[in-house]
């Protein structure tokens, strides 16, 4: 005992310093981390039409202020196999009883140089400084395809058909009797309106959307679920090419590659947009970018060719999102006992547009506030479909839905799918109604000058022959 007692006397006085070392900084304060909300956003910041960034933005509670670190992995899963993308670490300064923001910012090219689109995996793992324990969330993120990012391996497409415009915006522009319109070369985006309107007028415009697939009870209405879709279309690379002049009228198409979401892997789909201008003349068709013809609508004729089945679905929709560069007009749908007026100022949940009985095509309209019937867009009520490995075309019936959002109409028009579907061919129109085209007003012209009075002249004269001889008069009797 006599031999310990030195030992446990060091021990003794070594105790605190030794209680330094294995208690957590600041005492007894453990600190918790607590995550609030995960989101993530692609960040376009040269306006380009492609992502520069993709940002994973973090919410963060702790029960310490202090220094800590946040790392990010982001991964994808194909084909059973983990693709790791790119890592990221930041090391912020969080402060205790406040919402603390961390922006976890991956580079574009990190992105598309991996050639993975889907759902990307975050494992998010975050310490504290001077701790040991470590926090970790798993999430993921909203669908990506790997072409909406910036890359220098991932260069703007230059459509090798497209006519050589110089100095002109990339737009093929239609001129007729009617009406004029301006279609992007290398985006599924359609402008549209009168020949010569007011300057209080607006153009109509209508912007392909999505490629969606779902699942309903036969009713044929999107709503709104979380679906299997493509990514917006206008962020596929799409294809100018194929004025051709035949007969009376000219045609063009537009072409894209998108890609489907099953499961961890991708269904390639391929849509076509062809163009159709009756009596269309194209003064130089390897050159110049405007066609003239003398109708008063386009033709639109869609049409998809998908490489393997969709599981779960049995619609597909092409959305389109209608409205008017003014932000003035107001939208008109057809059902048996008349015509509904959806104002754009309010919203609507989805609704069925009717089909109407006897009629092989389907319209909704844009009106103005005096309920004048400007614009319409349109469909038929049937499109073509072939099964896979299949050469018969059989038809289906044609369906539409929409619900008003934001000042503008979402017009979606459902196909029935099945799962050996190779080719949808359907053929929509867009055009204006001529005859509803307010007149111009008549402009202000130099006042009217009026034809001198002889009567007036006379008059005149009586009066100052009678003023001269009263002063006559006045003075000869001395006044």
């Amino acid at each position: 005992m006599s031999r310990a007692f030195p030992v446990i006397a060091v021990l003794m006085l070594f105790l605190p310093a030794m209680a330094l070392l294995v208690t957590p900084a600041d005492g007894d304060i453990v600190p918790e981390v607590y995550f609030t909300s995960i989101r993530d956003n692609g960040v376009d910041t040269d306006d380009n039409g492609r992502y520069n960034t993709l940002v994973i933005k973090v919410i963060l509670e702790v029960t310490l202020s202090g220094a800590y670190s946040v790392k990010c992995d982001l991964t994808a899963e194909v084909s059973g196999n983990t693709v790791r993308i790119h890592t990221v670490i930041e090391f912020p300064l969080l402060e205790e009883d406040a919402s603390n923001k961390v922006d976890l910012v991956f580079p574009s090219a990190s992105i598309y140089d991996t050639g993975v689109s889907g759902v990307y995996k975050v494992d998010i793992e975050v310490q504290a400084y001077n701790y040991s324990r470590i926090w970790t969330v798993t999430q993921f993120t909203r669908f990506y395809d790997h072409h909406m990012f910036d890359s220098p391996n991932n260069p703007p497409v230059d459509p090798p058909e497209a006519p050589d415009v110089e100095e002109e915006e990339n737009y093929i522009k239609i001129t007729t009797t009617a009406f004029q319109v301006m279609v992007n070369r290398t985006s599924p985006v359609i402008i549209y309106g009168f020949l010569q309107p007011r300057p209080d007028m607006p153009d109509f415009m209508v912007t392909y959307d999505r490629l969606i697939f779902f699942h309903d009870d036969g009713n044929r209405i999107y709503e709104g679920e979380t679906p299997v879709a493509s990514i917006l279309l206008g962020n596929y690379p799409w294809v100018f090419s194929n004025i051709v002049v035949s007969g009376p009228k000219v045609t063009f198409d537009l072409k894209a590659l998108v890609s489907i979401p099953q499961g961890p892997d991708l269904v390639p789909a391929t849509l076509w947009l062809t163009f159709t201008v009756s009596n269309g003349t194209v003064l130089d068709p390897e050159n110049s970018p405007w066609i003239r013809g003398d109708a008063a609508e386009l033709k639109v004729d869609f049409r998809m060719e998908i490489e393997a089945p969709i599981e779960g679905a049995n619609h597909v929709t092409l959305t389109s999102l209608v409205t008017d560069t003014l932000g003035n007009t107001d939208f008109m749908v057809e059902d048996p006992v008349g015509y509904h007026l959806y104002p754009r100022t309010e919203e609507t949940t989805y609704l069925a547009v009717p089909r109407m009985p006897g009629t092989q095509s389907t319209v909704v309209g844009q009106v103005n506030d005096n309920l004048v019937w400007l614009a319409y867009q349109g469909w038929m009520n049937t499109a073509d479909e072939t099964l896979r490995n299949e050469t018969t075309e059989f038809q289906v019936d044609v369906r539409g839905s929409f619900r008003i959002k934001g000042g503008q109409m979402e017009l979606y028009i459902a196909y029935p799918y099945v799962e050996d579907l190779w080719v949808l061919y359907h053929d929509p129109s867009m055009g204006v109604i001529q005859e509803n085209l307010p007149q111009q007003p008549a402009p202000p012209g130099p006042g009217d000058e009026s034809e001198p009075n002889i009567y007036v002249f006379f008059l005149a004269f009586i009066v100052g022959a009678v003023i001269l001889i009263l002063t006559v008069y006045a003075r000869a009797q001395g006044y």
